[in-house]
């Protein structure tokens, strides 16, 4: 084999790799980075939460329950837990509604502090995003390069914790 050919299997190999690569990266992932990097922030201090730090994909077990928590943004007195789907559907926010009165079993260090949710998605099925808002819930929609919070600026978030 020519060092020609070597080198051109090599490119090959590269160019398969970052392929398989991009398809290992979900759209979920690409929104619960853009989101947890980018957006999220800037929204929340929009809404007067002035957000110290956020942690991504929360997970452990205690007391023998698993749980799992997209993005967690912190501020002083408040914390939002962002629940993430590509396509936000009705029978996730009923989930996450049963899950986000847990948080502070689960996350222990944030007790004390107001825990509020938001539900963040590329698409959503139906008339979703106005049950959620009904329910307390943040509504956040990504587009492409940015997200927005969908809530009427008066909307007061419904404290879970």
């Amino acid at each position: 084999m020519t060092t020609h050919e070597t080198t051109r299997q090599v490119r090959e190999t590269d160019r398969r790799q970052d392929t398989l690569e991009s398809l290992f990266t979900s759209p979920w992932e690409k929104l619960v980075d853009g989101l947890a990097k980018r957006d999220l922030v800037p929204l929340l201090h929009e809404r007067s939460i002035a957000v110290e730090s956020t942690h991504q994909r929360r997970k452990g077990k205690r007391n023998g329950e698993r749980f799992e928590f997209d993005i967690v943004a912190v501020s002083r007195s408040d914390v939002v837990v962002v629940q993430v789907r590509t396509t936000l559907r009705p029978e996730d926010v009923t989930e996450f509604l049963t899950k986000l009165p847990k948080f502070t079993d689960f996350a222990q260090e944030y007790r004390g502090r107001r825990i509020l949710g938001a539900v963040a998605y590329l698409k959503s099925d139906g008339a979703v995003t106005t049950y959620a808002e009904r329910k307390g819930l943040f509504v956040i929609r990504a587009t492409g390069s940015s997200a927005s919070i969908l809530n009427d600026e008066d909307f007061e978030p419904r404290s879970f914790g």
